[in-house]
């Protein structure tokens, strides 16, 4: 597994190719002609405005996409949020039974109009859904009244700004789930709750390249969460060294290493040791055996220091892969 960019630049390095679909789709939909070709689709919340009650003529064009697979509803900054009116509800979602990517940011006063516009009803008309990323700051409220099971969904990556969101999202059912992906810490005791609802599951975890991840032990919190992972990826200088270490079932690590300019050498150096020196105990991780290094490491290996690291973990018994950034 890659390390995972963040989805507004993966959506800004589609964005030609994206627009240049939904001008086909435009030109298609007075006759209602199937766009079998059509897979991706980034729909902004300025397409789906509801300053009246006439139908949302992108939420029609998405019901002639019988093979669309990708959905981006992309996040909007002001001073474009207050022109933006959303005043009657949105109408029935379209059928969305072939989409297995969503990424969703979220809009709270779009939310209100339902539809197209609302997570909830988009994700009870993609039943065969694998990739959700859900981003922004939800307005928090009650569970949907409708239970919602996405039976296919494997990966659940999260940006959310309002921690309190999560109550609702580990009250889905997802018996598929196996990979989580945490952008941004998400408020005191985020992780746990997360971990109590899939922990159990889970068998990839990748925490993002976030400030806040240092200030608190989160590997130990994956390491106590989920008894069944196998898999872990983090931003070494982004991480804090993990104070509890211990996993019977991890086998691969996967630490990626960003330029920091404004650490000294010597801090820089510090933390790096700190890391590795973690994973090369065999005590705490007996069944790790692959370590993935992207980033900045080739440079990191030239230094003196790396020669000890890197025998202690060739020692260990851990094999070490160093892998280009993609």
């Amino acid at each position: 597994m890659h390390f995972t960019k963040p989805c507004g630049e993966a959506a800004e390095n589609m964005g030609n190719g994206y627009a240049h679909l939904m001008l086909i789709l435009l030109f298609h939909v007075a006759d209602r002609i199937p766009i079998l070709q059509a897979r991706r689709a980034i729909l902004p919340y300025a397409a789906t405005v509801t300053p009246s009650g006439t139908p949302i003529t992108s939420a029609e064009i998405l019901n002639v996409c019988p093979s669309l697979q990708v959905l981006v509803r992309p996040p909007i900054v002001a001073p474009a949020r207050e022109l933006l009116r959303f005043e009657f509800e949105a109408g029935r979602c379209p059928n969305l039974q072939s989409l297995r990517r969503l990424e969703w940011w979220h809009h709270p006063e779009a939310s209100r109009t339902k539809g197209i516009n609302k997570l909830e009803d988009v994700l009870l008309c993609a039943p065969n859904l694998e990739y959700l990323f859900i981003g922004g700051i939800p307005s928090y409220g009650p569970s949907y009244q409708q239970p919602l099971h996405l039976a296919a969904l494997k990966t659940l990556r999260l940006r959310l700004g309002n921690g309190m969101y999560l109550f609702n999202v580990c009250k889905w059912s997802l018996p598929s789930l196996t990979t989580l992906i945490i952008d941004a810490p998400m408020g005191s005791g985020a992780l746990d709750t997360l971990f109590a609802a899939y922990g159990d599951q889970l068998r990839t975890v990748e925490l993002g390249k976030h400030l806040g991840f240092l200030a608190s032990d989160s590997l130990a919190a994956c390491f106590q969460g989920c008894p069944n992972l196998e898999e872990l990826n983090c931003r070494i200088i982004f991480t804090a060294v993990c104070m509890r270490p211990g996993s019977s079932s991890l086998r691969s690590v996967g630490l990626f290493l960003d330029p920091i300019y404004h650490f000294e050498e010597v801090h820089e150096w510090m933390i790096i040791e700190s890391h590795l020196q973690t994973f090369a105990n065999k005590t705490a991780f007996p069944s790790l055996v692959t370590m993935r290094l992207l980033g900045r490491w080739p440079t990191m290996m030239l230094k003196p220091k790396w020669s000890s690291l890197y025998e202690s973990l060739i020692n260990r018994g851990i094999s070490i892969l160093v892998e280009p950034e993609s």
